[in-house]
């Protein structure tokens, strides 16, 4: 499903469910990184939960006048407050949307993981403030073994935009948060990347939301970065 698709759908839904008729649920709230997690993360808990999926932003960046966010807030906190699994990015903005709040809603029981927002900045003079930000992300979040993307990133291209990891980095993301909550002790790492077996099973995932845009390196890129231009990239 694209993006756009995507999008259009929740200014109606506002919260997309993927309904497996289950007493159990994840709720993901955050950026559009979501979309994409909640897709890959149905298939790999093998349809058991039903999955509650809300963009954070959307409603601020479409306009709160087109929204009744009396109702929002309503559907967004019923979902939240009685989740099994909670899977957030951290927020310092609300969005109307109380997202700064959220996190300390759940249920005594709720599995409460917080997600890095990947994002990096290589193709200005901010690459080293976004860099240092991505890297405080990942070593504050529920999975700071995914630093592997810092002591990695100038030989291995894990992103398609400033804003939108790679497919690929999003499943190995979902694998490690399946991981978290089957509570099997498995660690996602760079070996995982490589593992042609993964890659494998990673092409399997067919109905997942395609993130839009590409901002391939440049040989400016390459020197103001240092990243290489002809890196490992797979999505």
């Amino acid at each position: 499903m694209d993006w756009t698709i995507f999008e259009h759908q929740l200014m109606t839904t506002h919260i997309h469910t993927i309904n497996n008729n289950s007493i159990k649920s994840i709720v993901l709230f955050g950026s559009c990184h979501m979309a994409t997690i909640g897709f890959m993360l149905n298939k790999l808990l093998n349809y058991e939960y039903n999955i509650h999926i809300v963009i954070s932003w959307l409603f601020q960046n479409k306009g709160i006048e087109n929204f009744n966010m009396n109702n929002v807030n309503e559907k967004i906190m019923n979902v939240v407050s009685n989740c099994d699994v909670f899977i957030y990015h951290n927020h310092i903005n609300d969005y109307h949307v109380n997202a700064v709040q959220l996190p300390f809603c759940i249920k005594q029981n709720c599995i409460k993981l917080v997600l890095p927002n990947y994002r990096l900045d290589y193709t200005n003079e901010k690459y080293a403030l976004s860099l240092s930000i991505l890297s405080n992300q990942i070593m504050t979040s529920s999975f700071p073994e995914f630093n592997f993307i810092i002591d990695n990133h100038k030989n291995i291209m894990f992103f398609n935009t400033t804003n939108h990891p790679t497919h690929f980095l999003l499943f190995l993301q979902s694998e490690s948060i399946q991981n978290k909550i089957l509570k099997n002790g498995q660690i996602i790492g760079i070996n995982n990347y490589f593992d042609p077996k993964n890659r494998e099973y990673f092409k399997t995932f067919n109905n997942y939301i395609i993130l839009p845009g590409k901002e391939p390196i440049t040989y400016e890129i390459q020197s103001n970065t240092g990243i290489n231009i002809n890196g490992d990239y797979f999505d």
